[in-house]
C-alpha cells in the first residue's frame, strides 16, 4: 500500500502545485483563471502521472537497499512471458475493448447529458485528446501494471492468498478510476473486468508481459475509437 500511496499522492501534489503556481502568476479575474487553467488541463495531467511514476522508481530504488532488485522484479513477476502468453493477453484485451464499445454503441448507448459538466469541460479543452491518448497507450499499461498486479498485488498474496490480493486491487483500481467512469455504469463495469482479466493473466502466467499486453489492447482500440475517429 506504501508503493499505490506514493504514486496516488504524488499525482496529487504534482497537479495542485502545477494549477496553483498557474493560477497565482498567470491570472487576475476568476474568469481568467478559469480559462488559463483550462489551457493547461492536459499537460498537467501528463504531469501527474509522470510524477507518480517517479516516485514509483524512487520507492523502488529505496526498497533495493534492504532487498536486490533482482529478487524484488521476480517478487513482483517482470517479464515478458511467452509468445503465447503475450498474444493471450492482447486476444482478451481486444476482446474485452469490442464488448465495452458494443455497449457502449448500441447496448446502452452514452448521452452527452450525462457526462458531467467537469468532465464535458476538460473533453473540450485543446490537447485533452492528445494527453488522454499519450497516457492511456503509452502510460497507463505500463504503469498501473507495474503498480496494481506486480507491487500490490503481489505483496497481498503473500499476506492474504490469491481471492483476497485480487478483490483488493481490483476495488483500488475501480476507485482510481472512478471520477472518468462512475456516470457510465457499463465503463466500471469494463474497469473492473479490466483488473479481474489481467489478475488471472498475471497469476496464470506468473509475467506481467502478458497483463500489460491485455491492458494496452484494451486501450489502443478504444483510443482509436473515440479520439481518433470521434465516434
Amino acid at each position: 500500500f506504501i508503493a499505490f500511496l506514493a504514486y496516488t499522492f504524488a499525482q496529487v501534489v504534482a497537479l495542485f502545485i502545477f494549477l496553483i503556481v498557474v493560477a497565482v502568476f498567470g491570472v487576475i479575474s476568476k474568469a481568467e483563471m478559469d480559462d488559463y487553467l483550462d489551457q493547461f488541463v492536459a499537460p498537467a495531467i501528463i504531469l501527474s502521472i509522470v510524477t507518480g511514476a517517479i516516485a514509483l522508481v524512487t520507492l523502488f530504488g529505496w526498497w533495493t537497499r534492504s532487498h536486490s532488485a533482482r529478487d524484488i522484479l521476480a517478487e513482483i513477476g517482470w517479464g515478458l512471458g511467452t509468445r503465447v502468453q503475450g498474444i493471450t493477453g492482447v486476444l482478451f484485451g481486444l476482446l474485452l475493448a469490442g464488448i465495452s464499445l458494443a455497449i457502449s454503441h448500441w447496448l446502452v448507448p452514452i448521452t452527452d447529458d450525462a457526462i458531467p459538466d467537469y468532465l464535458g469541460r476538460l473533453m473540450s479543452q485543446p490537447g485533452f485528446d492528445v494527453a488522454v491518448a499519450v497516457v492511456a497507450i503509452l502510460i497507463a499499461p505500463f504503469l498501473e501494471e507495474y503498480l496494481f498486479r506486480g507491487v500490490l498485488l503481489s505483496a497481498l498474496k503473500s499476506a492474504w492468498g490469491v481471492s483476497p490480493a485480487v478483490a483488493t486491487t481490483t476495488v483500488l483500481f475501480m476507485l482510481v478510476h472512478l471520477p472518468q467512469t462512475w456516470f457510465y455504469w457499463p465503463a466500471t463495469a469494463s474497469i473492473i473486468s479490466l483488473a479481474l482479466l489481467a489478475s488471472a493473466v498475471r497469476i496464470k502466467t506468473g509475467r506481467l508481459g502478458p497483463a500489460i499486453a491485455l491492458h494496452l489492447s484494451y486501450n489502443l482500440p478504444i483510443v482509436v475509437v473515440y479520439l481518433v475517429l470521434g465516434v
